[in-house]
């Protein structure tokens, strides 16, 4: 349907010419450089009231350089590139007035990494194809007024209940070349769509609203995917109304059954900022000593219970090299219970004895700078503490039946099943943590019932500790979405098994 697109404006030899220019000004002024370029073309829609109402697009290509000379350091970023020499010239003749930088003398040391010496274009798992060229606000009226009438025929059946719709297309290709004066030269192309829709369903003048995305690496992947979206629409729309009438449960302490939603952002938010390691070297992190080092060997979670920041797929938190320019890698954050790999670069790595450098270093632009932040993260149990099935578009009352058959009730009379979300926030130094939610059912061997959401909040390694069993395949990018930290927006996944059923624990509970 659509033609394959390459993005090759930061593959041309009027850019090399500017890259040697640079590099020789390094070179006469012993600076060692690293040059980071970024491209990025972005386009959004937006449908609500049955017509597209409002669509815009934006692009943009800048370049950032660190500057490192012995022990100073600097920092220029330009989006003319026929004035980036200048501006790093001018930078260089006032680092001598410069205060001494321990980040300049480490980052020095990336001469010692393995290099790439040449650009890696025509390596296809680091670079996305994206047909945005072609998808126009005819096709994405197209797309976003079909979502919309199959969503509204999920709920003609019930004249009780009106239903509102806003949905939106967003389309980028995000392209990077990273170079620097040892001689790498790597460069690399993701592509992202997403369409999300907000729904809000009226019923005898009370209002519930639900909020679904969806997303994939290309238009053609998210149209190959959109049954999938359907049916979480659907399901989505079944939670809702579920929700009117409901009542509060009672605050306390409960056995937990969390969907990969929330589980994801239990690993993102409430670890995975932890073993940030630069919060480690700022003291403000619970997996650090008084000292600013990493407490690798820990015990943290339950023995089964393994942590993972990794992505190897071209998906929404996908970047296959760090900040600086080298190979992103796998970090173990906990294994079999235990604190293993933090989530830094050589700088922090060093500084807070880790086992390693797993450069995990990230950039929201050009114009920001790298610090450690996380892709994809995710929570994997041992096999033998994972109930097989494929749970995904199991209903509350289906869990309920299946948890019934198979005898779990017996030993767990009670359980309350929550669902999504919406946000929350965490204390990093104390390790603990406040996340709302989107859905919440009671279980038990008599039946199920809704109740209004509620804040599920606790002690991080209390969570962790408390995890017994993991129910369906891993879905390790159940969670999409955004992270903020420091000011800049990057792309992040996050996920777990379909369920966790976590024990009671008095130090994680409901309210």
């Amino acid at each position: 349907m659509f033609r394959k697109r390459v993005n090759t404006s930061l593959d041309n030899d009027q850019l090399d010419g500017l890259i040697r220019k640079l590099l020789d000004i390094g070179k006469q002024t012993n600076c060692y450089l690293i040059i980071r370029f970024q491209s990025l073309e972005e386009r959004r829609w937006r449908y609500s009231n049955q017509e597209i109402s409002s669509a815009d697009s934006s692009s943009e290509i800048g370049v950032s350089i660190y500057i490192i000379k012995g022990q100073k350091l600097g920092f220029v970023v330009s989006n003319d590139l026929s004035l980036v020499a200048d501006i790093l010239q001018a930078e260089i003749d006032k680092l001598d007035s410069y205060p001494n930088s321990r980040l300049g003398s480490k980052l020095a040391r990336l001469e010692q990494e393995p290099k790439d010496q040449k650009l890696a274009w025509d390596q296809g798992q680091l670079y996305t194809e994206l047909e945005i060229d072609l998808v126009d606000s005819a096709e994405a009226e197209r797309l976003l007024s079909s979502l919309a009438k199959q969503t509204e025929q999920l709920i003609d059946d019930n004249q009780e209940i009106q239903i509102h719709q806003s949905l939106g297309l967003t389309l980028e290709v995000e392209t990077w070349r990273i170079v620097r004066s040892d001689g790498t030269d790597i460069g690399y192309q993701l592509g992202r769509a997403r369409v999300v829709t907000q729904v809000t369903l009226t019923k005898a003048g009370e209002q519930l609203g639900g909020y679904l995305k969806h997303l994939a690496n290309s238009y053609s992947a998210l149209l190959d995917t959109l049954g999938q979206f359907l049916a979480n629409i659907k399901v989505e729309i079944g939670l809702l109304i579920d929700q009117f009438g409901a009542e509060e449960i009672s605050a306390g302490s409960y056995h937990l059954l969390i969907d990969s939603d929330l589980s994801g952002t239990l690993a993102h938010e409430a670890f995975g900022h932890a073993s940030e390691l630069d919060h480690v070297l700022q003291r403000s992190s619970i997996l650090g000593d008084q000292s600013g080092h990493y407490k690798v060997g820990a015990e943290f979670a339950s023995p089964y219970l393994n942590l993972v920041d990794y992505q190897s797929d071209q998906w929404h938190g996908f970047v296959p090299y760090s900040g600086f320019g080298n190979v992103r890698k796998k970090a173990n954050l906990i294994t079999s219970g235990k604190i293993e790999d933090g989530l830094g670069d050589q700088v922090s790595a060093s500084k807070t004895k880790a086992l390693r450098s797993t450069n995990a270093e990230r950039s929201q632009d050009y114009q920001s700078v790298a610090v450690p932040r996380m892709s994809n993260t995710y929570i994997e149990l041992d096999k033998s503490r994972v109930v097989k099935g494929d749970f995904a578009s199991y209903q509350p009352r289906q869990i309920q039946e299946f948890l019934l058959d198979q005898g779990w009730f017996e030993n767990y009379q009670e359980i309350v099943l929550i669902l999504g979300c919406p946000g929350g926030q965490v204390e990093t130094k104390e390790g603990s943590f406040m996340f709302g939610t989107s859905y919440v059912y009671l279980l038990n061997s008599e039946g199920y019932k809704a109740y209004k959401p509620v804040s599920f909040s606790g002690k991080v390694d209390s969570a962790l500790k408390s995890v017994e069993y993991g129910f369906g395949k891993l879905e390790t990018k159940s969670s999409s979405g955004y992270c903020g930290k420091a000011g800049q927006l990057v792309p992040v996944d996050a996920g777990s098994h379909q369920y966790l059923l976590l024990r009671k624990d008095s130090e994680v509970s409901l309210a």
